[in-house]
């Protein structure tokens, strides 16, 4: 796991921790490449974002070489994410990235 240059965990939860641990593992077994965490609890985010509590974080869904995943891809990742992280967790497929927050029911 690395995290994009300038990437704050300030304040991040230990639930978000374990969220990330988990993510993880999915896109190394998935892919055999190592997850970039590019937001946490920096950036812009809307006002009640869960960013700003530290339970939420980004994942960028694009290669190395800069070739962003297709729509399908990002969707089908989204669902294996959402199944490994369980009910508490809202895992949603933006256009260039994959936002993923704690949120229990």
């Amino acid at each position: 796991m690395k995290f994009k240059d300038c990437v704050s965990v300030i304040g991040v939860t230990k639930e978000c921790i374990m969220g990330m641990a988990v993510v993880d593992g999915v896109i190394s077994s998935l892919h055999g490449r190592e997850l970039v965490i590019t937001s946490v609890t920096d950036g812009r985010h809307r006002a009640n974002s869960k960013h700003y509590e530290g339970n939420a974080f980004d994942i960028r869904t694009w290669t190395e070489e800069g070739v962003q995943m297709t729509t399908g891809a990002k969707n089908h990742l989204r669902y294996l994410l959402s199944v490994a992280l369980g009910n508490d967790w809202d895992v949603v497929t933006e256009s260039t990235h994959i936002h993923i927050e704690y949120d229990p029911q």
